[in-house]
């Protein structure tokens, strides 16, 4: 006959069956996800509406458009600044560079302030960059955009490339670290081309189309010509001073044209519609590039699990107000496309929320798994209209420590944008009132609403005297690093 259990029996066993049955739920529930890997694409001076995606007629885009298409694709991505170094700084920190001090060319992310890759290295990701910049560059070590990347290579097109800033050679040169990393850690890759880029003059000395050329935007044949069945019909030289050609020629005009030595309406529409189309052309070959990167993750089997991210750090100008390159407050210089292709999430979707560059890195962490330091200046960014928290003021400003023939600042707020611009030409700076909604080409300065613009302007103030108070890490420009800033337009700063 079988003997009772007793309490401390049943209380033994009842225990062993709870262990048991927790053991078992353990081993059924299911694993978490797998943290995802990350693409960041920035295509240096690439304005949104020349995308067929958003909008543009002209084919400069098919793989980004298809791309965008699959994607959510933000429709409303503003830059806080028209230049390189400081809209690199939001995106890769969060922060806006004014809060960083960055206002001139020899500005630098300070030391206490953590990047994006650093974040991520110190979660276990590998990291590593490719970028169409010398290390004394707006985008590159010696500014602090290295830290936190195990691999940060400058300029990977010399010495294999068939011509500079090559977008293909970085995509190789990308390709070749992702076959080579450790396949069990999550990895932050980090793209930046300069392929859009207004340039110096060229000589093309490889291949069969070899050939001179002073065009500021330029590529070999077959892309020089994509848009131009007729070929070049302009010389994009200075005819008093024939080294003056190129991005320096643009910058020589944008000089007559900011003291009002030459009106913009002296300038041929002609010459201005080739500019473009060579523009164009070096958007249709970095979109070739662009989908050889996708074709090499998917060959790869990493698109399952990887977020790629495209975007750009400001546009560029075709004397839709008073000058060329990227200097303007304005549409075409601060909007810039932002795609995001999540593989587990909702695709084709369009959010019209105004978001910024800023907004990148909080949203990679996010996705990550990684906590965001608490003073971000941005914020995830929201995957529907209905997501989307309102709309902070934003600030965008074209300022240097030193001298300059224009200088502005901008603020928006909702539908509202106040500018102030100062030309050295003018006797004093103008103050503009935009509605957004019914301008978003800020054609048509309003007139009235004096209360409106006290506010705006109180705000935009506010934020230039905070601006003021604060320093960046500088760095000493070497005569190599600032005969480089000149080729690319930037000799006045």
């Amino acid at each position: 006959m079988g003997v009772p259990a007793g309490p401390a029996r049943r209380r033994r066993g009842g225990r062993s069956i709870a262990l048991g049955l927790l053991s078992l739920a353990a081993c059924a529930a299911p694993e978490a996800p797998p943290r995802p890997s990350f693409v960041l694409v920035s295509v240096d001076t690439l304005r949104a509406d020349h995308l067929g995606a958003y909008g543009y007629a002209r084919a400069t885009s098919p793989a980004i458009d298809r791309f965008a298409a699959a994607s959510t694709r933000y429709a409303n991505a503003w830059a806080p600044a028209p230049w390189t170094l400081p809209s690199h700084a939001a995106l890769l920190t969060g922060r806006h560079p004014i809060d960083l001090g960055i206002r001139d060319l020899t500005s630098a992310l300070p030391e206490a302030v953590p990047t994006l890759a650093q974040l991520l290295a110190a979660s276990g990701y590998a990291t590593a960059a490719f970028v169409d910049s010398r290390p004394g560059g707006f985008v590159g070590a010696e500014r602090g955009f290295a830290r936190g990347f195990d691999v940060y290579v400058h300029e990977p097109q010399r010495g294999g490339g068939t011509f500079r800033d090559d977008m293909a050679a970085s995509v190789d040169a990308a390709l070749a670290w992702l076959d080579a990393r450790d396949p069990r850690r999550p990895f932050f890759l980090f793209l930046h081309t300069k392929s859009v880029h207004a340039k110096r003059a060229h000589h093309w000395a490889q291949g069969p189309h070899a050939a001179d050329s002073d065009a500021p935007y330029d590529k070999p044949e077959p892309w020089r010509t994509r848009f131009l069945p007729h070929g070049l019909r302009f010389s994009w030289t200075d005819p008093a001073d024939p080294a003056i050609a190129g991005a320096l020629y643009l910058e020589h005009l944008n000089r007559r044209l900011a003291s009002g030595e030459l009106a913009p309406a002296a300038i041929e529409p002609e010459r201005v519609e080739e500019l473009e189309a060579l523009y164009d052309a070096g958007i249709a070959y970095v979109d070739e590039q662009f989908q050889r990167l996708l074709d090499g993750l998917a060959a790869r089997g990493l698109d399952r699990d990887t977020v790629v991210v495209l975007s750009a750090d400001h546009g560029e100008s075709f004397l839709e107000d008073r000058l060329f390159l990227h200097v303007e407050l304005r549409p075409e210089t601060l909007r810039v496309p932002l795609v995001v292709s999540d593989p587990r999430a909702r695709r084709g979707a369009v959010v019209t929320t105004e978001v910024g560059l800023v907004d990148v890195a909080p949203t990679l962490l996010a996705l990550a798994g990684v906590d965001a330091p608490p003073d971000l200046a941005g914020r995830p960014l929201p995957h529907a209209d209905a997501a989307a928290a309102p709309s902070a003021p934003s600030v965008s400003y074209y300022h240097f420590a030193n001298d300059q023939p224009y200088e502005a600042w901008s603020l928006r707020d909702g539908r509202w944008k106040l500018a102030w611009v100062r030309w050295r030409s003018e006797a004093g700076p103008r103050v503009q009132l935009f509605d957004l909604d019914a301008d978003p080409g800020e054609r048509a300065p309003l007139a009235g609403d004096p209360e409106r613009v006290r506010a705006l302007r109180a705000g935009l103030e506010a934020r230039r005297a905070a601006a003021a108070a604060v320093r960046s890490r500088s760095i000493e420009l070497g005569a190599e690093m600032r005969e480089e800033l000149r080729a690319l337009g930037y000799a006045g700063e």
